[in-house]
């Protein structure tokens, strides 16, 4: 028997268009048994688009969000670093979950979209959006030819 966890941060959850964000997905193995195939599942949401990836081991897969981790000992622990430019004004939640392991888990069941368990995390990134509003004003709204006028703009 394992006991899965799985971590998620963000560098920066209110990122503008065209920075980069990270996160740093962790599995912890609190055992008793070392766990082998294990995977876990981070596809990124629309609006942020895949750079690159860095893996303490396995490889991931950005096509389908899926990270082969492989074995992680009892007391072990595993990490990635996925990272991804935001590509269009958003504001979603980037889930992540265990979605295998070839021994069962104490106490959660691998892809089970059950948000409560220990092997699925979410973080939220949204951008920043402006609430803006713009008057404009003429000093004379009749005025006659060639007479002058000038113009205010509040924002």
């Amino acid at each position: 028997q394992i006991d899965l966890q799985l971590s998620m941060v963000v560098d920066q959850s209110s990122p503008n268009v065209g920075d980069q964000v990270r996160f740093i997905l962790r599995v912890d193995n609190y055992g008793p048994s070392n766990a082998t195939g294990v995977a876990v599942r981070d596809l990124l949401p629309s609006g942020l688009s895949y750079l690159e990836t860095n893996s303490s081991q396995g490889s991931y897969n950005y096509a389908s969000g899926l990270w082969n981790v492989g074995a992680v000992p009892n007391g072990g622990f595993a990490t990635l670093e996925l990272v991804a430019i935001v590509s269009e004004i958003l504001d979603v939640e980037n889930v992540a979950s265990i979605v295998s392991a070839d021994q069962p888990d104490a106490d959660s069941i691998p892809n089970n979209d059950v948000a409560s368990e220990d092997d699925q995390v979410s973080v939220f990134v949204a951008t920043p959006v402006a609430d803006l509003s713009l008057t404009k004003s003429a000093s004379n709204d009749r005025p006659n030819v060639g007479q002058q006028v000038v113009y205010t703009v509040d924002i």
